[in-house]
C-alpha cells in the first residue's frame, strides 16, 4: 500500500516545450510591436496633417508658391495674385479710364506704365535666364534685361497713337508700318501665351430689351503695381549705351539663345 498519493503529471511533448518557451517570448515582444505600430500611425497622421496644411496654404491667396513657371525670371518673387473688376471702357456708360483719349494727361498715364523699367540683373540670375543677355558697361556684375509686359504696353501705346495719328504728328517716324505690324503680332503672341481664363457673361438688359454682354467681369490677375514697383527698384541707374562692346565671361547654361 502506498503511504501517500501523488498526482499524475503527464510527460511533456516537444510541441509542448516549444509552446512553453515561445509564449513568454511572444508576450515580451508584443509591447514592442505595439509601440512600432503606434509610431507608424503617428507619423502617418503627421504626414497627412502637413500635406493638408500645404494644400490649404496653396488654396488661399497670398500663400503657397507665388508662381509656377517653366522658365526662370527674377521677377517671380514679385508676383502677387489679386482680383480686378474690368470696366467696359465705354464713354457713354461713364466707364472710360485715364488711358483713353489723346490728352497730355492720357499720354503721361501711358508713359507711367512702362517708363524706367529696363532691368539691372545680377550675374548669378543672368546665368539662369533661358536666353543670354548683355553685360552693362561700367556696372560690373550686372546685365541688362526687361520684362516683356512693359514691351507689350509700349507696343499697345504705339498702336493707340497710330489710331489717333492726327494727334501725334511728331511720333509718326516711330509709327511705321513694320513697327506697328511687329507690335500687333507681339501682342497677339503674348495674349495667346498667357490666356485669360476669366469667363465673360451675358445678362438681360431691360433698357435694350435684350441679352447683352456684361462688361464688368471680375478677373484673376497678377498685381501689375507690384511688378512695376519691383521693376523700378531693380532698374538700371544710367541709360544703356548700346554703342560699347563689353567682354563677357558669363558661363551660360542654356546654349547661345
Amino acid at each position: 500500500m502506498m503511504g501517500h498519493s501523488e498526482e499524475y503529471v503527464p510527460l511533456t511533448t516537444g510541441e509542448d516545450e516549444e509552446a512553453a518557451v515561445s509564449t513568454p517570448l511572444q508576450r515580451r515582444n508584443a509591447p514592442s510591436v505595439n509601440r512600432i505600430l503606434l509610431v507608424v500611425c503617428a507619423l502617418q497622421s503627421v504626414a497627412l496633417a502637413v500635406l493638408g496644411w500645404i494644400a490649404w496654404k496653396q488654396s488661399v491667396p497670398g500663400y503657397g508658391p507665388r508662381e509656377r513657371s517653366l522658365l526662370f525670371s527674377p521677377a517671380l518673387e514679385a508676383i502677387e495674385h489679386e482680383t480686378k473688376v474690368f470696366t467696359s471702357g465705354l464713354v457713354e456708360t461713364g466707364t472710360n479710364t485715364r488711358w483713353q483719349g489723346t490728352t497730355p494727361d492720357v499720354d503721361a498715364a501711358w508713359q507711367e506704365l512702362y517708363n524706367n523699367t529696363l532691368l539691372r540683373i545680377p550675374k548669378a540670375q543672368a546665368a539662369m535666364l533661358p536666353n543670354r543677355t548683355y553685360p552693362i558697361y561700367g556696372d560690373e556684375g550686372y546685365y541688362v534685361g526687361g520684362l516683356d509686359v512693359f514691351h507689350q504696353l509700349h507696343c499697345l501705346n504705339m498702336i493707340r497713337m497710330t489710331v489717333y495719328h492726327d494727334s501725334y504728328p511728331s511720333q509718326m517716324f516711330e509709327l511705321k508700318d513694320n513697327h506697328i505690324s511687329h507690335c500687333i503680332d507681339s501682342i497677339r503672341q503674348s495674349l495667346m501665351c498667357n490666356p485669360d481664363l476669366s469667363v465673360n457673361v451675358w445678362q438681360w438688359n431691360a433698357t435694350q430689351a435684350a441679352v447683352v454682354g456684361h462688361g464688368t467681369q471680375v478677373h484673376s490677375c497678377r498685381s501689375f503695381d507690384r511688378i512695376r514697383d519691383w521693376a523700378h527698384a531693380s532698374a538700371m541707374v544710367e541709360p544703356l549705351d548700346r554703342s560699347i562692346y563689353v567682354e563677357d565671361d558669363l558661363v551660360f547654361e542654356h546654349g547661345t539663345y
